[in-house]
Order: C-alpha cells, then structure tokens, then sequence
C-alpha cells in the first residue's frame, strides 16, 4: 500500500465516523457487523469478475492482506476485476437512501477498503491514455 493509498484510506474512515455523528445515527452495530461482512462480499465480488472473464486465480491470506494471486495478460482485465466490488458501494448508497443512514457511512468504509484497487485501476486507465 503506497502512502497516498493510507492518507486516502485514513480519510475516509476519519470522514465516517463524522458522518455518522452528523447524520445522528442512531445504531452503530449496523456499521460494526455490516464491516466485515462488506469486506467479505467485496472478496466475492472479485471472484465472480476472475470467473466471468475466464481468469485462473490462487486465494492468498497475509497476516491482514486478503486477496488474489492473479496473471492478468490485459490491463482492462485488471480494472475489471479490481473496480467490479464498487457495484456494491452503488447498492449501499442506495440501500442508505431506502433502509438505513448507517449504510451510507458502510459505502464509505467500502471505498476507504478498495483505495489499493481503486488507485491502481485509475494508473492504469491514465497510462492507457498516454500510450
């Protein structure tokens, strides 16, 4: 994790906690049991963007680093795969909107999780564009 990926990922969970105070929810045990449940599904969502693109993977587990050994021959390949679990930040933000203003703060913990996929994919796409 590059250091523009910490600052980033710290500010958004700073920035989560004060819109939970600012929102005034009410129920931070939706927050605390929806973490790493989204974590989870996150991991999922990954998986099914590998298989749908026919890509061979290998699960690796590092003290706290989850994810994929992946060999990825196209650099879309990549970006597909890394930005495919921000579906779920689209239907958090949603969700905040029909059930629960906690959902939005958990959207938020999601992009602080997917900084790394999210910083790398836009290299990508901005070094695509000068080639």
């Amino acid at each position: 994790m590059s250091k523009y990926e910490a600052v980033f990922g710290s500010a958004l969970v700073i920035a989560s906690f004060f819109l939970f105070k600012f929102l005034n929810c009410v129920n931070p045990l939706i927050v605390a049991i929806a973490t790493p449940l989204i974590a989870l599904v996150h991991e999922v969502l990954h998986v099914v963007a590998l298989r749908i693109l026919g890509l061979r993977y290998k699960f690796t587990f590092t003290g706290t680093k989850i994810g994929f050994l992946v060999q990825f021959s196209k650099r879309r390949d990549y970006v597909v795969c890394a930005l495919f679990p921000q579906v779920l930040t689209i239907v958090l933000l949603v969700s905040s909107f029909l059930l629960a203003r906690e959902l939005l703060v958990v959207a938020l913990i999601h992009v602080a999780m997917s900084a790394h996929d999210i910083f790398k994919s836009f290299g990508y796409l901005i070094y695509d564009r000068r080639a």
